[in-house]
């Protein structure tokens, strides 16, 4: 809070500060787990409008709707439901979605919350039980090596976890490109860090494990196909490189 934004330098203009809660639970988070945390309910949300709010029957624009639930997170265990509207945690009241997560962010890991909802014209209390994202599956990291098109990508299996670790949706599933090799056949077809695998030779891509054995049960002469979800949206790559001497 010493940080003052002002033209003369005194404290009357804007102040900048890290509440001692959040300081707390993020020192609690770096010895226990090693690294810093941030508890979550799987749940996706979305601040509400004016109309929103009207529609679901609510006095005002208030809360967090839920628009995905991810299986088996702590908001499903807990019976929450999409489109349900978090109006308060342990007493907080929640105004949007920003207001949700800096509230779960001060509380600990395995820690149980009374979560108000609006549901259905009502409101209600459940119980959840928060926790840190899951590596699951596990990410099983591996470097493609061999006649097709993803020679020299690094491809990992999708989870909460790593979503936190990288930055990306913790809502994806499947097969990422982590990196690739420069000059390497996937990075002249194009893939990039962040792509997910979507289809090899219109077979459905689960897990590393699986993209690995359908590319190496490939033959040689045969004509690939692959598809990519990159940004949401659905690609077929163009394969106009194959490493050499494989």
């Amino acid at each position: 809070n010493t940080a003052i934004f002002s033209r003369s330098g005194g404290s009357n203009g804007i102040g900048f500060a890290i509440p001692s809660e959040l300081v707390s639970r993020a020192i609690d988070s770096a010895l226990s787990e090693g690294r810093i945390v941030r508890p979550w309910m799987g749940a996706r949300t979305q601040g509400l409008d004016t109309v929103m709010a009207s529609a679901l029957g609510l006095d005002r624009a208030r809360g967090a709707i839920i628009n995905n639930i991810y299986p088996g997170g702590p908001a499903d265990k807990a019976g929450l439901e999409e489109r349900d509207v978090i109006l308060a945690v342990d007493g907080t009241d929640i105004n949007d979605d920003s207001g949700l997560r800096f509230k779960l962010a001060t509380l600990r890991r395995g820690q149980w919350a009374d979560v108000d909802v609006w549901r259905d014209g009502r409101a209600r209390t459940l119980k959840v039980q928060v926790d840190v994202p899951k590596e699951n599956p596990k990410r099983d990291e591996r470097m493609l090596d061999g006649y097709h098109p993803l020679d020299g990508a690094t491809i990992v299996n999708l989870s909460p976890a790593l979503a936190e670790d990288i930055g990306v949706d913790p809502y994806l599933s499947g097969v990422m490109v982590l990196k690739t090799v420069r000059r390497s056949a996937a990075y002249g077809n194009g893939l990039r860090p962040g792509d997910v695998i979507v289809s090899i030779n219109d077979a459905e891509i689960d897990t590393t494990r699986q993209a690995e054995a359908v590319l190496g049960a490939a033959e040689i002469s045969e004509e690939f196909e692959l598809s990519i979800d990159r940004g949401g949206r659905i690609y077929d790559v163009p394969i106009r490189y194959l490493p050499r001497n494989k």
